[in-house]
This record gives C-alpha cells, sequence and structure tokens, in this order.
C-alpha cells in the first residue's frame, strides 16, 4: 500500500485536477501510516483536507484519518477530540443509524478503551451500549460491523483490571464484575459461529476473537473460583465464631 500511495502521488502530482490530487493524497497517507509514518501521514491527510476538494462526508473521513495519525503519534487528547468531533457531526449529518456514523462511534469507543481509565472505560461502555440497538436494527444482527461492534462491547466488558503488561493507577479500570464476565462470554459465544460462518477459521480477526475469547473465559472461571473461595472462608469463619461463642456459652 505504501508503494502504491507514492505511485499515486507521482501520477497526479502534476494533474491540473485538483481532484485527482486530493485523492492521491489520501491514498499515500493510507501507504504512510500502514508502515508507521504517522508524521508523514498527517501532512498528506492536511494536503487532501485543505485542497478544497472534498465534499463534507470527505471532509469528515479525512479528519477521522487524521486522529488516527495523532493518536500514533501520542497525541491522544488531540485524536480523541476529533473522534468526537466527527461521531457528531455524522449524527447531524446522517442520522444516528447511519453505517457511517455507527463506523465513527466504533473508532470513538476504541480510542476511549486504549486510553485505559476509569472514566473512559465507563464512557465507552455506556456509548457501545447505546449504539448497539441501532446497529442491529440498522445493519442487521450478522452484519460485520454490529459484529465488530458487539465483539468491542464484549472486550470493555471483561479487560478492565486484565491488561498484561499494564500498571494500575488509582484511576485505572474497574476490574470486571462477575455479571460483566457472564455477559462478556456469553456475547463471544452468540458471536463466533456467525463470525466464522462469514470470515472461516483462519481470518485474522477469527483468530484474534478466539484469544479474547479464551481470555475472557479464563477470567471468568478465576473470578467464579475466587467467588467460591470467599464464600467457603465466609462459612468457616462464621463456623468459628458459632463455636467460639457456643464454648463461652457452655462454660457459664
Amino acid at each position: 500500500m505504501h508503494a502504491l500511495g507514492w505511485a499515486c502521488w507521482k501520477t497526479y502530482a502534476n494533474s491540473s485536477c485538483e481532484f485527482k490530487k486530493a485523492d492521491a493524497l489520501g491514498i499515500l497517507g493510507e501507504g504512510l501510516i500502514d508502515v508507521d509514518r504517522a508524521k508523514e501521514s498527517l501532512v498528506a491527510y492536511q494536503g487532501q483536507l485543505y485542497s478544497g476538494t472534498c465534499d463534507y462526508e470527505g471532509f469528515l473521513e479525512a479528519r477521522s484519518d487524521m486522529a488516527s495519525c495523532h493518536w500514533k503519534l501520542g497525541r491522544k487528547e488531540e485524536s480523541l477530540r476529533i473522534d468526537r468531533d466527527v461521531y457528531a457531526e455524522r449524527m447531524t449529518l446522517l442520522g444516528e443509524a447511519h453505517q457511517g456514523t455507527l463506523f465513527a462511534a466504533y473508532s470513538l469507543a476504541t480510542r476511549l478503551i486504549n486510553l485505559w481509565d476509569r472514566k473512559s472505560q465507563a464512557e465507552a461502555k455506556a456509548l457501545l451500549r447505546e449504539v448497539l440497538p441501532r446497529a442491529a436494527s440498522s445493519l442487521g444482527p450478522e452484519h460485520t460491523g454490529t459484529l465488530r461492534l458487539r465483539a468491542l462491547y464484549a472486550y470493555t466488558l471483561w479487560i478492565g483490571g486484565h491488561r498484561e503488561g499494564v500498571i494500575m493507577k488509582g484511576d485505572a479500570p474497574v476490574a470486571a464484575t462477575l455479571d460483566d464476565l457472564v455477559e462478556a462470554v456469553a456475547t463471544y459465544e452468540d458471536i463466533m459461529p456467525i463470525w466464522l460462518r462469514r470470515f472461516g477459521e483462519n481470518h485474522p480477526e477469527t483468530l484474534n476473537l478466539r484469544r479474547e475469547q479464551a481470555d475472557a473465559r479464563k477470567a471468568l472461571a478465576d473470578a467464579r473460583a475466587s467467588s467460591e473461595q470467599l464464600a467457603l472462608a465466609a462459612l468457616a469463619f462464621v463456623a468459628a465464631v458459632a463455636f467460639l461463642v457456643g464454648r463461652r456459652y457452655l462454660r457459664r
């Protein structure tokens, strides 16, 4: 994609057609970000944006691409600000159930989850709970967009407190409750047969979904084991207290 982007730009850089130039810049930006050259990609997308040839939807797409560049460059707050704006604008322009609006919601929720703090985790959950019924109604329950939103929601439910290699801070996401874990596992199990039918066993997204499902199942099993241990400890404590009280009563 990187080589294709440069080839496209070289072809149309001197074109008298500004629309072709803008499209070539967009393709170049996509190729550059694919090889982790986010800073140069951002310049390409800015050129596309300010070319004056984009319609309003194209303008929003370019801004969304710029948000991805800012994120890769570590400018997370700027990226999140743009994603919020794009989601709000698509809601106004396209309506709340349009595929473009739902895609913007997916992008925003993904960024919020990856900020890895309590407030963002709660916002991502609330956003996904809001858009999932819209996606199922407008796109259909087996549409790829709906499945991806559901998978992201399941991930949001169980990932709190379980991400490896992350130092927990005071504002880290709240650990998943037992009910959250049950819902996450049930969601994965509902999605997986549809996903396999649509994408097959060896598709990269299938493999990733299987890993997430396995991790969610493990988190649920661990939580249930911990809950049982706490229940046994509580019973043992009650029994010990009852025994001591009984002995004291008998001594009287």
